[in-house]
């Protein structure tokens, strides 16, 4: 049994560059972290994380497997033996030929786990990238996979049995996947990289049936758990910053702040708020299909939530109280082609639409301009 345990930086000539796992043994992780191990350089080499071969159970309990690599099974072999994996995150970890996060020629079941960043020939987005199965079958269940459901199939050597309650190609919203133990540069703490956020789709999306009550860091898991290591972190206020173009986008900080006004809107929970800083925003989608098509003279911004939404916020404040609308302007325009007031027949219909909103809404420090509902 291994608890509480790193295990990081190691090679294999041949396979298993974190953990070589054979013959009969039966072993449980819980608490632990595999990153940065390698496996082999021939097209032989199996298991960058992990090699689970033989007839060796293995269980994975609130486990991290990333940036491990080897030409097969990046992150983790399971070659005919037992494998289960419970609440674990398998990111970023690298095959030259199949499976970057996990190859199998097994039975694994799996459960309240993400795949997310696996690479396989160096690609994320090829069917093989985060699962292949050479043989045997996946069971997998309130899983986040990183590619759509119909790339799973047995013609792609993917296919994932079961496969209830399942995410399908969505970012699971990671604090900071760029730096995976955080600023702290210590695993299994709050500010890890891998950690979620309390809008992420795998926040409370797992099932509680033989998950852990605590997670990676000792956070309390909820009745129903989150996906993946971490239960997630709550983030009450979101920022907005069209200049924000160095970090992850998630809306988590000035530095990872959203680049346009929607995907905030979208992200927030009632009772939330939104800070932005100066700039002019846009509306980049159709609001009655949440999609970039059709007319764009329908593009508005569109708010459904009692959220609080400030500007006038220079992208480096903590605290609302210490902004100042009138040096940093926030411009909230319909102006599509750039060219109004001299055309404004290209404008959008409605600049910012609300619906189903009580006094507890805010919208405070903008200004909303050229919307033409002249049709």
């Amino acid at each position: 049994t291994l608890t509480n345990v790193t295990i990081s930086g190691n090679t294999a000539s041949t396979h298993g560059g974190g953990i070589m796992k054979y013959g009969t043994s039966t072993t449980a992780l819980t608490n632990v972290i595999i990153s940065g191990n390698s496996a082999g350089n021939s097209t032989s080499c199996y298991g960058g994380g992990i090699m689970n071969t033989g007839t060796s159970t293995i269980t994975l309990t609130n486990v991290i497997i990333s940036g491990n690599s080897a030409n097969s099974g990046g992150g983790i072999t399971n070659n005919g033996s037992s494998l289960t994996i419970m609440n674990a995150s398998i990111y970023g970890n690298a095959a030259t030929i199949a499976g970057g996060g996990l190859i199998n020629i097994g039975t694994p079941t799996i459960t309240n786990t993400i795949f997310w960043g696996n690479t396989q020939g160096s690609s994320a987005s090829v069917a093989g990238a985060d699962i292949y199965t050479a043989g045997g079958t996946v069971t997998i269940t309130y899983s986040l996979v990183q590619l759509a459901s119909s790339s799973y199939t047995s013609g792609n050597n993917n296919a994932l049995t079961s496969a209830t309650n399942m995410v399908y190609a969505t970012d699971p919203s990671f604090i900071n996947a760029s730096d995976p133990d955080g600023a702290d540069n210590v695993w299994m703490t709050a500010d890890d990289g891998l950690n979620i956020i309390n809008y992420s789709p795998a926040y409370h999306t797992g099932i509680s049936s033989g998950a852990p009550t605590t997670d990676i860091t000792g956070e309390a898991r909820g009745s129903s758990p989150s996906m993946g290591a971490y239960e997630g972190v709550v983030i009450t206020i979101l920022y907005v910053d069209k200049d924000a173009t160095s970090g992850v986008n998630n809306g988590s900080s000035w530095t990872n702040a959203f680049t346009t006004l929607q995907p905030a809107l979208n992200a927030a929970s009632a009772g939330d708020s939104i800070f932005i800083a100066e700039g002019t925003y846009k509306p980049t989608l159709d609001p009655s299909s949440g999609t970039a098509s059709g007319n764009t003279r329908d593009y508005a911004f569109y708010l459904d939530k009692d959220i609080k939404i400030y500007g006038g916020f220079a992208g480096t404040e903590t605290a609302l109280s210490q902004r100042n609308s009138a040096s940093n302007p926030v411009i909230l325009s319909g102006d599509l082609g750039g060219n109004s007031p001299t055309t404004i027949t290209d404008d959008c219909y409605h600049v910012f639409i609300t619906e189903g909103l009580s006094s507890a809404a805010v919208l405070d420090g903008v200004t909303i301009t050229y919307g033409n509902a002249n049709g």
